[in-house]
């Protein structure tokens, strides 16, 4: 076997390329490694993998993308997360849980078209390493983070979150030993309640009130202190429909490929957030992190029906009334009462995700709140928008 390799790689993801390699049968082959900086990702070190060369089948090539956790502080998530355990719930979704929807919507005859669709990935025997296909060598791209979403993006995304969430009720009744075992017990991976977190959302929060106009500013710094106890209820009150939930849905963990400029094909990334609880936040999540006022003003509504018509239409296809499981009723319940949601989001989470590369860091806001850098007029135009919708809804 001959093989050349163009730079090395980390001990443990090097072990997993060369199990691959081993498994794929190829007799000589050659690799690149190109490292890879992203926007707003902050829990681990990202690579572009190709290996090409010869197989006993002739010639071949794997084209790979790997996260790696860099096994230290991670740009402040460890305030709010076990960045370990978030590996270890990525790499439960890409094998165990993307195996098992493929099974039922195979044995349901579901069309490939209506399918949920996870990336491919591979199995590594590190627990802090994700190894996946590389959608971008599929022509799949990354959301611009601080675009606004276009209503066809708008559309794609929420029915795939629409049929990502159905498959609780799914697996329910399809394999109900996973269901309970596996799906019910994925705990929210956020450190609610900790001093970490709840120092976090303050101080962020703090510094997002510090720099907007007065109006808004009293209005927000009313809001404050309600934030923490809502945070925690709006995604872990046992009374609501609770679905299997991504955890950060936003326009920038959702790939896109393009067709005369438009979006025609997504696919979702990024699921170490994932866990059992309530779904609606997610739809807030996606509307608030990616939308200005004026979308809001013109789609808010329709994207609302759109995400509930989109769940009805995929549990169809599985016989299974949406009724059953979600009723219209609840949904429009939970709609109303969790709707600022989005104005939390904007609190303490929108100056960092809008933020561009070495923007408004989060080392920075905890430092010194009332020193960090002076928010952009872009993101305090964005998060003054939400602002103003929340006044005029009368949630504030």
């Amino acid at each position: 076997m001959s093989y050349s390799q163009q730079s090395d790689l980390p001990p443990k993801l090097q072990e997993a390329i060369d199990k691959i390699i081993q498994n794929e049968n190829f007799k000589s082959y050659h690799i690149e490694v190109k490292q890879l900086e992203i926007d707003n990702s902050f829990v681990g070190s990202y690579r572009e993998i190709n290996i090409s060369g010869e197989s006993k089948n002739g010639n071949k090539e794997l084209q790979l993308f790997t996260k790696t956790n860099l096994d230290d502080k991670i740009n402040n998530v460890d305030m709010v997360a076990n960045v370990s355990n978030l590996y270890k719930i990525e790499a439960f979704m890409y094998s165990e849980f993307n195996k098992t929807i493929n099974e039922v919507q195979e044995e349901a005859n579901i069309p490939f078209e209506e399918r949920y669709v996870l990336a491919k990935s591979y199995v590594s025997s590190d627990e802090n390493t994700i190894i996946m296909e590389n959608l971008a060598a599929k022509g799949f791209t990354m959301y611009p983070h601080q675009r606004v979403i276009t209503l066809k993006f708008a559309e794609l995304a929420i029915q795939s979150l629409a049929k990502f969430h159905s498959f609780a009720f799914i697996l329910k009744e399809r394999r109900p030993l996973f269901y309970e075992n596996k799906v019910k017990n994925m705990k929210q991976p956020l450190l609610y309640g900790t001093n970490s977190f709840n120092e976090l959302v303050q101080k962020c929060s703090q510094y997002t009130i510090d720099n907007l106009n007065p109006e808004h500013k009293k209005k927000m710094e009313i809001f404050l202190p309600t934030i923490l106890e809502k945070f925690q209820k709006y995604t872990a009150d046992p009374a609501d429909v609770w679905c299997l939930v991504h955890g950060d849905f936003k326009s920038g963990n959702i790939m896109a490929q393009f067709k005369n400029g438009e979006p025609c094909e997504v696919r979702v990334v990024d699921y170490q957030f994932s866990f059992y609880g309530c779904s609606i936040i997610e739809l807030f999540n996606f509307i608030f992190t990616g939308t200005d006022q004026e979308f809001r003003k013109n789609h808010l509504e329709y994207l609302k029906n759109f995400y509930y018509k989109s769940m009805e239409e995929f549990l169809k296809l599985f016989n299974m009334d949406v009724e059953d499981y979600y009723p219209r009723a609840e949904f429009e319940r939970l709609y109303k009462e969790r709707l600022d949601y989005g104005l939390m989001i904007a609190l303490f989470f929108l100056p960092i995700i809008l933020a561009k590369k070495n923007e408004n860091s989060v080392a920075d806001i905890l430092d010194s709140p009332s020193n960090a850098p002076v928010m952009s007029d872009f993101i305090r135009n964005r998060i003054s928008g939400i602002v103003e919708d929340f006044i005029q809804w009368g949630y504030i």
